[in-house]
């Protein structure tokens, strides 16, 4: 368990760098029984001691692969009771037509949230790690996106909380065989049909191949670096929003154009 315990550490350290959230906090887990959200439940079980914290698992069948779909739900219910961790399973229906990859996140989403407002939870935490930073930064990078977006996955937006941010993917597999902890496969995390599957099983493999094995740790680092002077510039230009705002309502934005044009493109652009 040498493994699991140097994550725990790691976690830990984590959450207190970036204030994450304080001791006491009650947590909602999002658990889909794969391997990122398996380590996840299995590392705040240890860390509910540490920081005093209530936790309470989430798993959403999406009811996109009958049997299968089944399994996953009877996996976290069967390792939530061997935490001693509630969990509830929250059933959702998508529509066969358009975006099924959006669809199921605004789904999931809403039902986190609902679940988090009932029961009166603080935090709704995930398990995106670095390998969904990378994914996160290069698909907001081909759509166009300014700093905020490459700035990818945030450890902290609003009361959604990505803890696992600073580990790899190859980490929590690794926690998880040494520990001998079973987790599910999803065959449509293979479907490259999806964008964010192609850039995980296609681009981003070439471009460690091609360009440096170390895209992703490096593409994590630089998102940090983008976060921050996102922070600065939005800081910075405070004051002449101040100055530019003539008028807000609960539906409009009215702006002085004059002093807007005595800006510079990066200033308006905030």
């Amino acid at each position: 368990m040498r493994k699991m315990e140097q994550a725990l550490g790691k976690l830990h350290s984590n959450v207190l760098e970036h204030k994450l959230f304080p001791a006491g906090s009650k947590l909602l887990l999002c658990c889909s029984g794969g391997a990122d959200s398996t380590a996840m439940l299995h590392l705040f079980s240890r860390l509910r001691s540490i920081m005093q914290i209530t936790l309470l698992a989430v798993h959403v069948d999406h009811q996109l692969r009958g049997a299968e779909s089944d399994a996953d739900a009877e996996l976290v219910k069967e390792q939530c009771l061997q935490l001693n961790i509630p969990v509830i399973v929250r059933k959702i229906r998508l529509e066969k037509s358009g975006d099924l990859e959006n669809q199921a996140r605004k789904k999931r989403l809403e039902a986190f949230h609902q679940v988090l407002d009932l029961y009166r939870f603080d935090y709704i935490v995930t398990a995106h790690h670095n390998g969904d930073q990378a994914e996160t930064m290069l698909l907001n990078l081909f759509r166009g996106a300014g700093l905020n977006g490459l700035a990818g996955i945030k450890p902290r937006s609003g009361k959604i909380l990505h803890p696992l941010l600073c580990f790899e993917k190859k980490e929590l597999v690794s926690v998880l065989t040494e520990a001998g902890i079973p987790w599910r496969e999803d065959a449509t995390n293979q479907d490259q049909s999806f964008r964010r599957n192609w850039i995980r099983h296609t681009l981003i493999p070439m471009l460690e191949k091609e360009l440096n094995p170390a895209l992703g740790t490096k593409l994590g680092l630089q998102a940090q670096i983008f976060a921050e002077a996102d922070a600065t510039i939005r800081q910075k230009v405070q004051p002449l929003l101040r100055k530019a705002l003539l008028e807000l309502t609960p539906d409009s934005v009215t702006l002085s154009l004059p002093v807007l044009r005595k800006l510079g493109r990066l200033e308006q652009f905030y």
